[in-house]
């Protein structure tokens, strides 16, 4: 679909809910209802927001492929606190092995197979408005380990789904920084393009996904449960022995 248009620059912008035709390239599945752009106070602009069991899709036609060369997908995204978000990316490797890419706020533990990964993505903040970046060389590299840890070659689609509003969604060549206090200090970061930035005056934060994260939150998340039962469990003895 891209293939052949440049992607030299730093960015490559997929979707803007700007304009009067933003979803031209991309194919709307479920109720047309459940899909609908939106005026947002909070961002100054246009949103789409998708709910119920709204989602959207690129390329329109399951027979193409993206065939977008930059690692870094980002979504300027809204998810509300107690709704469920989920995304979907095909990705090709660089010896052309292809491999599915789920990560939902629904799933609870990392699941991998040969050409499938799924990811909780139960780390994602929520109730703000972000640059969720969606770190594809890291996931592809580590997240399909029959390939003997490729390098990300190609993001061939994208599928958006319910529920979230959503700005604008690009890739980049370069990671933006990690504004939540999660950031792994690695080289190469870039600041957004500022025709791509959120309006002046925005609250906003940046969040990069990485496999890593997600175990390090999986792993700190369990540790905090196995100490809140070890405390109730002392808990429970000290009444036991106060009260003989």
């Amino acid at each position: 679909m891209f293939k052949n248009q440049f992607q030299g620059n730093s960015y490559f912008e997929l979707f803007s809910a700007q304009g009067s035709s933003p979803l031209l390239n991309w194919k709307i599945n479920g109720h047309k209802s459940n899909i609908e752009k939106i005026y947002n106070k909070d961002v100054k602009g246009f949103s789409y927001n998708l709910k119920n069991n709204g989602n959207i899709s690129l390329p329109k036609d399951n027979k193409q492929s993206c065939h977008l060369i930059h690692p870094f997908l980002i979504f300027q995204i809204y998810v509300p606190k107690n709704s469920q978000f989920s995304l979907e990316c095909g990705v090709t490797d660089i010896g052309n092995n292809k491999g599915r890419i789920v990560l939902s706020t629904s799933i609870k533990s990392i699941k991998y197979s040969a050409l499938h990964i799924s990811l909780p993505l139960t780390i994602m903040k929520k109730d703000v408005w972000m640059n969720l970046c969606i770190d594809l060389e890291n996931i592809t590299k580590n997240g399909f380990k029959d390939y003997n840890r490729l390098s990300f070659k190609t993001l061939n689609y994208i599928k958006i789904y319910s529920t979230c509003k959503l700005r604008r969604v690009f890739t980049m060549k370069y990671r933006p920084p990690d504004t939540t206090g999660d950031d792994d200090n690695s080289d190469n970061i870039d600041s957004i393009p500022k025709n791509l930035q959120f309006n002046h005056g925005i609250q906003y934060i940046n969040q990069v996904i990485t496999i890593d994260k997600i175990k390090n939150y999986i792993d700190n998340s369990n540790n905090n449960n196995n100490n809140n039962d070890n405390n109730v469990e002392i808990n429970g003895i000290s009444k036991f022995f106060n009260n003989i």
